[in-house]
């Protein structure tokens, strides 16, 4: 088992795991075939299995992707890196793990105290 210390008590950690790629993308616009979903499933999996055990936040964005219908055509620029939409999703999961965190204070946008009305 992996032990982190943490540099404060009021220190925050969330961890994302990469997401999947558009496997026919990543080779007809960058040329590469070697990433490939079933692997990186496999290591988000893993990832997610690891910070559960260290009481760490986390996020798979494999299984958060492939939630959204056309995941495949609409996420990526080129197969790994992120459009607008893709984004939009990350941003939501993280919006998410803030909004459900007991955290003290909370760092949810909602629950944040205001400075000017």
């Amino acid at each position: 088992m992996l032990y982190i210390q943490s540099l404060s008590e009021k220190t925050r950690v969330i961890f994302l795991t990469a997401p999947p790629v558009n496997e026919a993308q990543l080779l007809q616009v960058l040329g590469q075939d070697g990433r490939k979903n079933e692997l990186c499933q496999k290591y988000a999996d893993a990832c997610v299995e690891l910070c559960q055990e260290m009481g760490i936040k986390a996020i798979n964005l494999c299984n958060a992707f492939k939630q959204h219908d056309n995941w495949l055509t609409t996420c990526f620029t080129d197969g790994v890196h992120l459009t607008p939409t893709g984004s939009k999703i990350v941003a939501k999961e993280i919006l998410k793990v803030l909004k459900e965190a007991d955290w003290q204070p909370s760092l949810y946008w909602e629950d944040l105290p205001a400075e000017f009305a």
